[in-house]
């Protein structure tokens, strides 16, 4: 029976994350009932249909009842799907939501992810976080790639020598090689990045955004993949665990997603974003830019610590 006990107190800290919260109770509760029914079902070889189905009954309700963020969780009656389900309802009270607006050919904007990833990573956040890649485009009237160069195309974007602009690439590389992105800007393609926005927005529906957007952003930037073609983009996609199939029909539709992008693009204009990467937490906390990894970390703490406090009052 004891060990039992240990199991109950170790499910409630898998499903907190070690963070003190207000249904540990009601969490502690449901797994005690889980645990000792199935250490009775291990001493008992018999037990009838309509006894498990009044269980699993008695059970959905009391998950219903933990459930008090407005989240639905649909009951599976297999004790794996149990423990993932209530972790995942109360994951919903608790997460931290960050909105990232970046543009996949802004070098800052890779920077700034990969900040604020290792900050997550340090932190112990990377599971408790719902990061939401918004869109923003630098160039939207761009009609794709034109064979010319980064240096190339800023150099008349910019009206400045080339070897000037080489020189600022190669502080961008210096910077950049901190977080240990190596940028390789002989061989990128600037380009249009509205059909990667949508194809982000898609994945986003079936929880593949964030590892569709880091290969999007590795490929243009460290690998010159050309992010405004069909065949890398779904290249990119089946590496994320999308299906090409769907995929394929998202980039083929011009109006898929397109709505999503433009209301992000909106959006970032009515809080006044003019650069990118621009992150705003939890609907009120905003970190402008690609800041370091240190105060990152100094951000999410005060903010996980302001959010702690809320939820004891």
């Amino acid at each position: 029976m004891r060990r039992l006990s240990v199991q109950i107190e170790c499910a409630v800290q898998v499903c907190g994350s070690g963070t003190k919260f207000k249904y540990a109770d009601q969490v502690r509760k449901f797994y005690t009932q889980i645990m000792y029914t199935n250490f009775a079902r291990k001493r008992s070889a018999k037990s009838t249909h309509a006894n498990r189905a009044a269980k699993s009954s008695n059970q959905a309700k009391q998950l219903a009842s933990i459930g008090k963020s407005g989240t639905q969780v649909k009951y599976a009656s297999k004790h794996t799907n149990q423990t993932r389900k209530i972790k995942e309802t109360i994951k919903g009270v608790f997460t931290m939501k960050i909105e990232m607006w970046s543009d996949y050919v802004c070098p800052f904007s890779y920077m700034g992810k990969r900040h604020l990833d290792i900050a997550l990573e340090e932190l112990n956040l990377t599971e408790d976080v719902d990061i939401d890649f918004k869109s923003y485009q630098l160039n939207p009237d761009i009609p794709g790639y034109s064979g010319e160069s980064m240096k190339e195309l800023l150099s008349k974007k910019q009206d400045v020598p080339q070897d000037q602009v080489e020189k600022n690439l190669r502080e961008v590389q210096l910077k950049a090689e901190k977080a240990e992105l190596y940028y390789n800007f002989e061989i990128m393609k600037p380009t249009n990045t509205l059909d990667a926005h949508r194809l982000t927005k898609y994945a986003t529906t079936i929880g593949k955004h964030r590892v569709l957007a880091e290969k999007i952003f590795n490929s243009y930037f460290e690998k010159g993949g050309l992010i405004s073609d069909h065949d890398k983009l779904l290249e990119l996609a089946a590496e994320s665990g999308i299906s090409k199939s769907d995929a394929n029909k998202v980039l083929t539709n011009p109006d898929a997603y397109k709505d999503e992008v433009l209301k992000d693009m909106a959006r970032a204009e009515e809080l006044n974003v003019e650069s990118v990467p621009y992150f705003l937490i939890d609907k009120e906390h905003v970190i402008p830019g690609s800041e370091s990894v240190e105060t990152f970390i100094m951000a999410l703490q005060q903010i996980r610590k302001g959010s702690s406090e809320t939820t004891k009052k």
